[in-house]
């Protein structure tokens, strides 16, 4: 159940909901629901008590890659930390085989740190939901790999926090043991 924890930040997840559907409506390209799925991800770590440039950040984490803002335009809204964690975030276009540029996203999350790995598995876990309605083969094997390279790649950096451990759970109750 939803519980009051913090006013101010609440005023700012507003600012950045504001600031993401102002410019998805404006230049956004990708046909999936952003904003529905950013208010989740940037939700699960607010209830968790996340601190506020990870909350934050999690609102905008889709903005690069899926419109034609910057990382300029989110810097002078949210500040540089934000600005370059979502940047962390967003995977690079002109890789074009999935698997490389999965690899390299989760590469520079890594590099990035913490709060971006954070951020990415909440990410995956609102996402998780979904794998199962994948009718493709070649994209349902993608979609193994992708996670179970981000338990591999991620699981010193997270094992002990609280998201990536739901995240494990998410993944063993939906994709089973993936080895």
């Amino acid at each position: 159940m939803y519980q009051h924890h913090d006013i101010n930040l609440e005023r700012e997840m507003d600012k950045a909901f504001i600031f993401l559907a102002e410019n998805m409506s404006k230049s956004g390209h990708n046909p999936k629901p952003v904003v529905t799925h950013s208010i989740m991800v940037a939700t699960t770590l607010y209830e968790l008590n996340y601190s506020r440039n990870i909350v934050i950040a999690a609102v905008l984490h889709d903005l690069i890659e899926d419109s034609d803002v910057t990382e300029k335009e989110i810097e002078a809204s949210f500040g540089k930390e934000i600005s370059d964690l979502v940047s962390a975030l967003s995977f690079d276009p002109k890789i074009e085989d999935k698997r490389e540029q999965t690899q390299e996203h989760f590469n520079r999350i890594r590099t990035f740190g913490k709060s971006a790995a954070l951020i990415k598995t909440a990410d995956l876990y609102c996402n998780l939901p979904f794998v199962n309605y994948v009718n493709d083969f070649n994209t349902h094997s993608y979609l193994q790999y992708k996670y179970q390279l981000f338990q591999d790649m991620f699981a010193d950096l997270l094992h002990n926090d609280p998201m990536y451990q739901a995240f494990q759970e998410r993944c063993k109750g939906i994709l089973g043991e993936i080895k």
